[in-house]
């Protein structure tokens, strides 16, 4: 996995985990919803699905894609 795109997603997957329990107060829903977003975009790639292979990154994606299933 491409070390970029590991730390972008780091800091977004911990602000999601943040986020996630306050999720129901308008602004963090939008803030939530635009952190989800920007992970789905970096992560729902054929390319980058393939070289998936960095285990936090996998566990943290794993436990958010339970909570919040990706609609693609």
């Amino acid at each position: 996995m491409d070390k970029e795109l590991v730390s972008r997603l780091e800091p977004l997957l911990r602000q999601a985990q943040l986020l996630l329990p306050v999720s129901e107060q308008a602004t963090s829903a939008s803030d939530l919803q635009n952190v989800y977003e920007t992970i789905c975009e970096l992560v729902l790639d054929e390319q980058v699905i393939s070289s998936l292979w960095h285990e936090p990154i996998l566990l943290q994606l794993n436990w958010l894609f339970k909570l919040k299933p990706p609609l693609r």
